[in-house]
């Protein structure tokens, strides 16, 4: 009985053990990788705003106050440049809350207030429902081409991901509403 009774207590410290240094495991699997993801993100950020403004010269990250609502959905914003250091328009890096996690944007906007386009970076949408309405591909993200705040709500949610079709479209318009205010204090 007596050795019955040490295996019972030995459980608790065991699972300890193996628990702490599955966490190790991560945290340094994490310190290893997260330069190089940062990386990838940054590189993809940097690609679909260039698609997003094709004849832009380069981009300018825009030092602008977001308020605290507008700064939990807008992350960055750069300017594109033109010939002539002409402005032609933001890029915003834009997370919203989808319905299997954050979803990251880079909305294009121009100086009449109009999205230029819309590029996916990252999500951790369900992979046959979420995933595909805001895929390169779906019929989500090529419908706010040439929409303004005023078209937000016309455009149409895919079928089956309501959800990610409604964060999607709340955090263009944010991105929207930020633009309109850059665009009328002059940035």
């Amino acid at each position: 009985m007596s050795n019955q009774a040490n295996k019972s207590e030995m459980l608790p410290l065991k699972l300890m053990i193996i628990v702490t240094a599955v966490v190790l495991m991560l945290a340094i699997v994490n310190e290893l990788t997260y330069e190089t993801i940062a990386a990838n993100a940054a590189a993809k950020s940097n690609s679909a705003r260039q698609e997003l403004f094709v004849d832009s010269t380069g981009f300018t990250f825009v030092d602008f106050e977001l308020t605290e609502e507008e700064a939990k959905t807008v992350s960055e914003i750069y300017s594109a440049s033109g010939a002539g250091e002409d402005i032609l328009g933001y890029c915003m890096n834009v997370t919203c809350g989808g319905f299997g996690g954050d979803i990251v944007l880079v909305v294009g906007v121009d100086l009449d207030g109009s999205v230029t386009g819309v590029r996916l970076i990252s999500h951790s949408e369900t992979p046959n429902i979420g995933a595909k309405a805001v895929s390169e591909d779906s019929a989500l993200l090529p419908q706010f081409a040439g929409a303004s705040v005023s078209d937000i709500g016309n455009i149409s949610a895919v079928s089956g991901a309501t959800v990610t079709s409604e964060a999607v479209k709340d955090g263009i318009a944010k991105a929207l509403a930020v633009a309109e205010r850059l665009l009328k204090e002059g940035y």
